[in-house]
């Protein structure tokens, strides 16, 4: 997804690939990768694709536990 557009935390999509995490938070997209196999992060694996949620991936970014 092109992030370039989202002005808040509210138009951020319902459930965010690891490339949009990589783009937020500003890590390369191999460290994203480690990040969503990290047990402390609440991310889903939909078949192949590892996501988050929206509400999970704030409430991560409000207290990370890494």
């Amino acid at each position: 997804m092109n992030l370039e557009n989202i002005n808040n935390i509210e138009d951020l999509p319902l459930f965010l690939t690891v490339n949009d995490v990589s783009q937020i938070i500003g890590i390369c997209l191999g460290k994203a990768y480690e990040l969503f196999h990290s047990k402390n992060f609440p991310s889903i694996r939909l078949g192949k694709k590892f996501v988050i949620t929206k509400s999970s991936f704030i409430e991560w970014m409000n207290n990370p536990k890494i």
